[in-house]
């Protein structure tokens, strides 16, 4: 049991953030009270100070930059274009090897009637 400064009793002195936002510690190891924590969009609990230094960060280096209708045409024609070219390679690729195939096929069949051939006929 530990009691603070204020005068209210904690389990623990040290805790994660969760057990300081919980009330069930006093402080994180790193010194951190429920008052220099938030919690985020997704739910955790995180730093207050920290969380507006990301923040900050995320503007100074573009954020999430809303792109142009032009740009974003742009974008999806080239994707469909890449995604025909690589169906084109997949089909010409299919092609050869059963052109290969068959040659393999083909060359197996002569030299198998050539065995045949050259083989004396046994009486």
């Amino acid at each position: 049991m530990f009691i603070s400064p204020e005068g209210t009793e904690f389990e623990r002195r040290v805790g994660q953030k969760t057990a300081v936002w919980e009330m069930s510690a006093y402080q994180t190891a790193s010194g951190l009270k429920k008052e220099d924590l938030k919690l985020n969009r997704r739910g955790n609990v995180v730093s207050k100070l920290r969380s507006q230094r990301m923040q900050e960060r995320f503007q100074k280096y573009g954020g999430l930059s809303k792109k142009k209708p032009e740009e974003i045409v742009k974008q999806a024609l080239a994707l469909q274009k890449a995604v025909r070219q690589h169906k084109e390679r997949v089909a010409r690729h299919k092609l050869e090897l059963e052109r290969q195939n068959l040659e393999r096929q083909n060359l197996e069949r002569q030299a198998g009637v050539r065995k045949k051939r050259k083989s004396p006929m046994k009486r």
